[in-house]
């Protein structure tokens, strides 16, 4: 077990099954000492999500109780959920909560390492970001893999050449075409069941109770 702790956020709108493939394989990676799931309040380059806040945050807590309370053969990462964005009850940027998350390890972790999850897409789009050069001394990045060419990837690490890329995720064909925006699709349109098959089983009771199902 290493010192490096995974960031994980995201909107969580709902959770499905590729948020869980994604933290399934970190868990599996001796690299990682903890995953933080960072649900945040909202995102100020998309609509109002369909799940409030408090919701999805609900979720991602159910999920990391589900995970951290089944049964183990080996030492695993130990997945912790931040209430941080949600509580601050407005937008808030990526470098707010790193800088909040990195003050916190400091007293618990004097040595801890942050390494931020990011889908290759958002990646991208990285240069437009908060801050983004102070985002990229207080972490390292992991990015997770989407449907892209291998010279697509390539030219990734040129994209902000002082962000630091320490580890590719590769989605398993299974998953790796799910999608948040294609489960809140099926909701709105009152298939819920279908909706739910895409969702880990640990969150159905939850949402039906949403939905008064």
């Amino acid at each position: 077990m290493s010192n490096i702790i995974a960031l994980y956020g995201g909107s969580f709108d709902p959770l499905h099954y590729a948020h869980l493939e994604i933290i399934r394989i970190l868990r599996e990676n001796p690299l990682y000492e903890q995953i933080i799931l960072m649900p945040n309040y909202r995102n100020p380059l998309k609509p109002p999500s369909f799940f409030t806040p408090l919701q999805r945050l609900q979720m991602c807590k159910i999920l990391a109780d589900e995970m951290n309370n089944a049964p183990k053969n080996q030492k695993i990462p130990y997945i912790a959920v931040s209430d941080y964005e949600v509580r601050e009850n407005q937008p808030v940027f990526s470098v707010q909560s790193v800088a909040f998350i990195k003050e916190q390890m400091a007293r618990q972790h004097s040595n801890a390492q942050l390494v931020f999850v990011l889908g290759e897409d958002s990646f991208r789009n990285l240069a437009q970001w908060k801050d983004v050069q102070r985002l990229c001394q207080m972490v390292e990045f992991v990015l997770v893999k989407r449907e892209s060419s291998q010279k697509d990837s390539q030219e990734l690490p040129h994209i902000v050449p002082y962000a630091r890329i320490i580890e590719y995720l590769d989605m398993p064909p299974r998953v790796g075409h799910f999608s948040s925006s294609f489960v809140r699709s099926l909701f709105e349109k009152g298939h819920i069941e279908e909706a739910l098959k895409l969702i880990p089983v640990c969150l159905h009771t939850f949402i039906k109770a949403h939905f008064r199902l």
